[in-house]
C-alpha cells in the first residue's frame, strides 16, 4: 500500500454479509448479488475483510448502522469497518 505513511491509519467501509439486504437478488458469485437490474453489490464477512487487509495491523473490525435518506425513503444498511495502521516498512541501513 504506498498511498499511507509508516503508521498511517487506513479505515475501510463495506456492506456486511449481516444487512438484511444479503442475499437478495440474483447472485453472482460468493456473497456478491445483482440487487437490481445492473447494480452489483459485495458483502463483506470479518473473515474477509481481515484476510483482504492482513499486511495491515488491525486495531478493530466493528458494524455500524448507516441511514440513507432519499425524497422517497429512508434506509439502513449494517456496515462493516475496520480500522488498520500501515505497518512500518523496513529499510536498509
Amino acid at each position: 500500500m504506498d498511498h499511507c505513511k509508516d503508521n498511517g491509519i487506513i479505515v475501510v467501509s463495506s456492506f456486511s454479509i449481516k444487512d438484511k439486504t444479503y442475499g437478495n437478488g440474483k447472485k453472482i458469485e460468493e456473497n456478491t448479488f445483482e440487487v437490481k437490474e445492473g447494480k452489483i453489490v459485495h458483502f463483506y464477512s470479518e473473515e474477509e475483510i481481515k484476510n483482504i487487509h492482513k499486511n495491515l495491523e488491525n486495531i478493530t473490525i466493528n458494524y455500524s448502522i448507516e441511514e440513507v435518506e432519499t425524497e422517497e425513503r429512508k434506509e439502513e444498511y449494517k456496515m462493516i469497518y475496520g480500522i488498520y495502521r500501515m505497518k512500518k516498512s523496513k529499510t536498509s541501513a
